[in-house]
């Protein structure tokens, strides 16, 4: 009886475990995908100051993404990640 109690506790534990990794590796999908964006926002802005310094106009840039499409594509990161 004590065995089966200690089983189920380390059973209870390996799920707890399991549990807590796969929400850092969410967390890590996350982070990597905010950098992603960071960056290409960063070269964006960087393009825009370097042409408004030749005294050109940047058109929008389409790889500048919005807000609700960048939550989208992070979604779909998180979803292939968890497959």
């Amino acid at each position: 009886m004590a065995t089966e109690r200690k089983i189920s506790t380390l059973n209870e534990r390996r799920s707890a475990c399991e549990a807590e990794i796969e929400s850092m590796v969410r967390q890590h999908i996350l982070l990597f995908a905010c950098q992603d964006r960071l960056s290409e926002r960063v070269h964006h802005l960087e393009q825009s100051r370097h042409e408004s310094s030749k005294g050109q106009s940047v058109d929008s840039d389409d790889s500048l993404r919005t807000d609700s499409e960048d939550s989208l594509r992070t979604s779909e990161l998180l979803d292939l990640s968890l497959n």
